[in-house]
């Protein structure tokens, strides 16, 4: 059943109402069928919402009981996200008190009457501390620059062989040169954040260090991942 409205307005998305699932579902059937993205299926689901200025309020993990305080005859944008995938932006006008809740279901609705938008990984050719193809970028600063409400976490593996430190630093100069590049073409670093990805929770197959792989396998480990977080965070 759905939650009610209470008389404080304040709306459970999460726990009782069914549109935690509705999202989480949606992003699930499309990542099953990403090759390789497996790893973000257990990832928790995020609601975001912002004012009518497109001001963020608050983010919402669904995974727990959240309140959002939404108030009616008030128009509100939101937007969802799970791993690296997002979806489009959907602004929506809320009516009395009582109709509230129902207002914000049939907005998530709307939102994802089409596919999730992927933001996907970048692959580093061996020693390469910057892309040594700018142009290969072109679908991340695209998104970026399209849909100025995300905000990014830069995240960079390398391959398994090599002494830890060395890859440590690999990492995050990759990592660094990435968000240094999106500032270059007009992506505010505030949207922007350089993490510590450098281990072996990520890898993409068992190419461990401890046993033999192709190149080609071990290439597929070595890439900075684009990550989507909340405003706040940053």
């Amino acid at each position: 059943q759905f939650a009610e409205v209470c008389t404080s307005k304040e709306i459970l998305v999460q726990g009782p109402n069914v549109r935690a699932k509705i999202l989480t579902d949606w992003f699930t059937a499309f990542e099953i069928k990403m090759p390789g993205n497996g790893r973000y299926l257990k990832d928790v689901t995020h609601l975001a919402f912002l004012d009518n200025s497109g001001n963020f309020i608050q983010t919402l993990a669904l995974a727990k009981d959240e309140y959002v305080n939404l108030q009616a005859q008030t128009k509100y944008s939101i937007y969802a996200w799970r791993g690296n995938l997002f979806s489009k932006m959907e602004s929506f006008t809320t009516g009395s008190a009582m109709d509230i809740n129902q207002d914000l279901h049939q907005a998530v609705l709307r939102m994802i009457a089409d596919n999730p938008i992927p933001l996907p990984a970048f692959q580093f050719e061996l020693d390469n501390v910057k892309p040594a193809n700018e142009a290969l970028l072109s679908t991340q600063l695209s998104a970026l620059n399209q849909y100025p409400y995300l905000h990014v976490a830069i995240g960079t593996y390398t391959h398994t062989g090599g002494y830890f430190e060395r890859n440590e630093a690999l990492s995050k100069q990759r990592s660094e040169g990435l968000k240094q590049f999106f500032v270059r073409n007009n992506v505010t670093t505030t949207r922007l954040r350089v993490v510590s990805a450098n281990d072996d929770k990520r890898l993409l197959n068992s190419c461990t260090g401890s046993n033999t792989c192709a190149w080609e396998e071990e290439r597929l480990n070595k890439r900075t991942e684009f990550k989507i977080v909340s405003p706040e965070l940053n």
